[in-house]
């Protein structure tokens, strides 16, 4: 009968012993990618689906900050997850030795349902004039930089030019809210039949085939051969890898025009990459 006793009372205090409550947690491993909401991220959102209870609810009292903005990454340092996993483990009674797998760093992005880039197209669309909208389709978008925003964030126009180097429009775009992204731009280059109607009127007119308005800016550099970049000046890369958008200054290598393709450098490291040369005179590289 004793014996008896001892069972049941050595499973209800359980809990309670820091050994045996460590035996029921398995091994903590974090992820090295990891989705979140909106709102702060906690120490919890890292782990993988192993954890025990008893620690989750512990980690997800951690804070971590605020998830990134919609189109970026927020890294964070393993070495310094890891501390916070074990101050977890230990202020809850557990073995440190259950923390395994933390990878040196650990990327945040942000989830939720995206904005299609037909919508967006429709949106940019509204700031041509009928004229000028014919000539292109919502198909002809490249949204390449809009594809994390959120569904449900309103957007405003910030610029709409027409690049004569790259033979496209471009559109300045960014979300009414701050805090739902960074500004991001995409791009519609126009039909050959309306290029060939411009070059008709253009020709019976004897000027350009496309003319600015004070309501939408219009930025013909094909007759200037000015260099918009210089090497060793400081630009604004717009980076664009695996469907997340980062903006991040470089230092330029080399000297260039509309158009040109350029080498880069980022700040403080070796790495150098190949960057295209917008009308604004920033830099754009996809990857």
């Amino acid at each position: 009968m004793k014996w008896m006793i001892f069972v049941f009372a050595a499973a209800w205090f359980a809990p309670a012993l820091p050994g045996l409550a460590g035996a029921t947690c398995g091994h903590l491993r974090v992820k090295a990618q990891v989705v979140v909401g909106s709102g702060d991220i906690s120490l919890a959102d890292l782990l993988e689906s192993g954890a025990c209870r008893q620690y989750r609810q512990a980690a997800a009292e951690v804070k971590l900050g605020a998830a990134p903005l919609a189109g970026t990454v927020r890294v964070l340092d393993g070495g310094q997850v890891r501390r916070r996993l074990n101050g977890v483990a230990t202020a809850s009674g557990l073995r440190e030795e259950l923390v395994q797998d933390v990878p040196a760093r650990i990327e945040v992005q942000r989830g939720g349902e995206k904005k299609a880039c037909a919508a967006i197209a429709e949106f940019a669309m509204r700031s041509l004039s009928l004229e000028r909208r014919s000539g292109i389709s919502p198909e002809s978008f490249h949204c390449a930089g809009a594809s994390s925003i959120p569904a449900d964030a309103p957007l405003e126009m910030a610029k709409a030019v027409w690049n004569a180097g790259l033979q496209r429009w471009e559109f300045s775009l960014r979300c009414t809210r701050s805090g739902d992204c960074v500004p991001f731009l995409v791009w519609a280059g126009e039909s050959r039949e309306k290029e060939s109607s411009d070059a008709v009127a253009s020709a019976r007119s004897g000027s350009p085939g496309i003319s600015s308005s004070p309501s939408q800016p219009f930025d013909d550099h094909a007759a200037v051969d000015e260099r918009l970049i210089k090497a060793g000046q400081t630009a604004t890369l717009r980076w664009d890898a695996g469907g997340i958008r980062i903006v991040l200054p470089v230092t330029c290598l080399d000297s260039g025009t509309l158009g040109e393709t350029v080498r880069v450098r980022f700040k403080n490291t070796p790495r150098i990459l190949w960057a295209e040369i917008l009308s604004d005179g920033s830099l754009w590289a996809g990857m």
